[in-house]
Order: structure tokens, then sequence, then C-alpha cells
């Protein structure tokens, strides 16, 4: 998710490893795909893992 430069006002996207289902506005790529992308991050950027609305909350 983007931070929008602190505002935490909900802009951002979410990528995940594709499954069988469908997503509810992610974009949903392979696994292969997500380990390239993953790979080719700068340092600008990071990447929070969520595993629950939870922690999703946090954010």
């Amino acid at each position: 998710m983007m931070d929008n430069h602190g505002q935490r006002n909900g802009s951002g996207f979410f990528i995940h490893v594709r499954n069988q289902w469908a997503t509810a506005g992610c974009v949903s790529i392979n696994l292969n795909e997500m380990r390239t992308l993953l790979s080719r991050l700068g340092t600008q950027a990071y990447v929070i893992n969520v595993q629950n609305l939870n922690q999703l909350r946090n954010y």
C-alpha cells in the first residue's frame, strides 16, 4: 500500500500472488512475476506483508 506522503488517506494498491479466487480490486500476479517484482524494487520502496484485516488497519 502506498503511504501518499504520510496522509494515510487510503491511496495505494495491493499486489498479491494469484490464487484460484477473483480479486476484490487487487492486482494478482503469478509467483515468478512476484519474485521478479520484489527483486527490482528500489531503495525507496517498501513491502508490508499483511496476513489479515486486523494487521491492515495498522497502516
